[in-house]
């Protein structure tokens, strides 16, 4: 039982990794965003992450002289003697020596911190003139728009090296929680399997509940309603629905419930594009409506009655 529970770790940890999960100090090793400048492509927005990565692991190393020399009082100097440290026990006394190289350690290090995440700003600046509209934060037609709506947002199959394996993939547009499982199969067809979850959610979102289908001459009005954690109650809200390109709502209201919007009379599918603005938030859906003539649907059979020349005709 002892060997079977330790496999079965072993693989839930395999799995673990299919889904690209890794430590933040993986990354750091790599030393990713610390290439030069003439090494990245400032047209290519995928290359961002260099620059954030570098402006992390400026922050996430730090020399072991730091923690000590910024906390030291009391008892961790004086305990036990002060050793070939004398000017470190000082400082616990507000006795400085310039010439110390704990003191000059830290502020180098404090000053490079600087000017390393000023350099990763810069560098993330150089990406943004490359770009435009929403893919630069600066709103444009389509800015927080989803409308990439699935049931399964990932499904496929990799092989495993050295007992570690990754898969990236885009996360649909849903806001919801997606069922995670996982199988894991070894060559000696050894098999495991985990199963967890993950929430998919916006600090401020706007939804609507709407039919599949419509008929034609349908007078809809359509619900909606804004929702997230970072709304705060009497904040305005301004919504905006357009079919195809046509504005046919806008209006600002002062609370998050229901608003029954008109649309109007359907003759045809009409692509639904619905935003709202809240504060420095914006949220958008974009679903297409679909109008048929009627619902019903019909089978047709045909019959033939049996007799003597059937079986020939049909050899």
């Amino acid at each position: 039982m002892k060997n079977f529970n330790k496999k079965v770790i072993q693989y839930c940890a395999i799995a673990m990794l299919m889904l690209g999960l890794s430590a933040c100090s993986d990354k750091f090793d790599t030393q990713e965003g610390q290439l030069s400048s003439s090494n990245l492509d400032y047209t290519d927005p995928s290359q961002m992450i260099e620059a954030l990565i570098g402006a992390y692991n400026v922050v996430g190393t730090r020399g072991w002289e730091e923690p000590l020399l910024l906390s030291v009082r009391g008892d961790d100097v004086n305990a036990g003697g002060l050793g070939d440290q004398q000017p470190f026990a000082d400082t616990d006394k507000y006795v400085y020596n310039k010439d110390y190289w704990m003191y000059n350690a830290l502020w180098n290090g404090h000053y490079s911190d600087i000017i390393d995440l000023n350099t990763a700003i810069l560098q993330l600046d150089n990406f943004r003139e490359f770009m435009d509209g929403a893919e630069a934060g600066e709103g444009g037609d389509d800015a927080y728009i989803r409308e990439n709506f699935v049931d399964t947002a990932y499904f496929d199959k990799i092989e495993i090296k050295n007992g570690k394996g990754q898969i990236k993939f885009d996360l649909p547009d849903n806001l919801t929680r997606f069922r995670i499982t996982l199988h894991a199969v070894n060559e000696d067809l050894e098999y495991a399997s985990l199963k967890t979850g993950v929430n998919i959610k916006l600090p401020y979102f706007v939804r609507s509940i709407y039919n599949k289908a419509y008929l034609k001459g349908d007078d809809v009005y359509l619900p909606i309603r804004s929702d997230g954690d970072d709304y705060q109650p009497g904040q305005t809200i301004t919504y905006k629905v357009s079919l195809e390109d046509t504005l046919v709502y806008e209006n600002t209201v002062d609370h998050k419930g229901i608003v029954q919007v008109p649309i109007g009379v359907l003759e045809e599918n009409q692509t639904l594009t619905l935003t709202g603005q809240s504060s420095d938030y914006q949220d958008g859906i974009r679903e297409v409506l679909e109008v048929k003539d009627y619902f019903m649907d019909f089978d047709f059979m045909t019959s033939q009655a049996l007799d003597l020349s059937f079986e020939s005709n049909h050899e």
